[in-house]
């Protein structure tokens, strides 16, 4: 498929049955620069709920995919219990973005309530095929008022640097695994430098900013 480049544009209100509210790419190059994300959805009742706002699927994992100077806003994958009812939740991940597959970096970037079961805001997800060769950079970007399962602003389960970033404020309401702010699967190598964790919650779970 053809390579994508976005600059300047709005996406809001968009929804996909599956994968990717307002975009989905596959073994594409991706640049996205001065953009907003909002109110994008991936339906509840779809087999495979990920990427509220985008879903990045990359079997080469060579390729690049680079989000700078946007926001996301309230976008929301497949998400529908109640914080007092944890055991409701459709499965889903990736409230803004869901990722396989490749590089993705980003680069001051808001994330504001963007919800989903698993990574609130950023879902980097569990494939065998990409096992060692994700990788996520996140720099100078804020993580604020997310909401999952596990991992309030972002799932971590592969290579994962984040520097100069701030997480505020975001929630974890399922009673298994919990990060307000992340959740670190077992196999994720994760570097955090320079950033600031404030106000998070797992609320019955454990790691009110981190869970590993």
């Amino acid at each position: 498929k053809g390579d994508l480049n976005v600059g300047d544009t709005t996406f809001s209100g968009n929804k996909a049955g599956s994968l990717g509210g307002a975009i989905y790419t596959q073994n594409a190059a991706l640049s996205i620069s001065g953009t907003t994300f909002d109110g994008n959805t991936v339906a509840v009742d779809g087999k495979d709920n990920a990427g509220g706002a985008m879903y990045i699927n990359n079997t080469n994992t060579e390729i690049v995919a680079t989000i700078k100077d946007s926001t996301f806003t309230n976008n929301t994958a497949g998400y529908t219990a109640d914080v007092s009812s944890p055991s409701d939740i459709v499965w889903s991940d990736g409230g803004a973005i869901a990722y396989a597959g490749g590089v993705l970096n980003i680069d001051n970037t808001q994330f504001v309530s963007n919800s989903a079961a698993q990574g609130g805001a950023i879902s980097q997800r569990h494939t065998l095929d990409h096992k060692a060769t994700d990788t996520l950079n996140i720099t100078n970007s804020a993580f604020s008022g997310n909401m999952a399962n596990a991992g309030g602003a972002i799932s971590a389960m592969r290579t994962v640097t984040i520097t100069d970033s701030s997480f505020t404020g975001n929630t974890a309401v399922g009673d298994t695994d919990g990060g307000g702010a992340m959740f670190i699967g077992a196999e994720s190598d994760t570097v955090i430098e320079r950033t600031t964790f404030d106000g998070n919650k797992s609320l019955t779970s454990s790691g009110g900013a981190i869970d590993t």
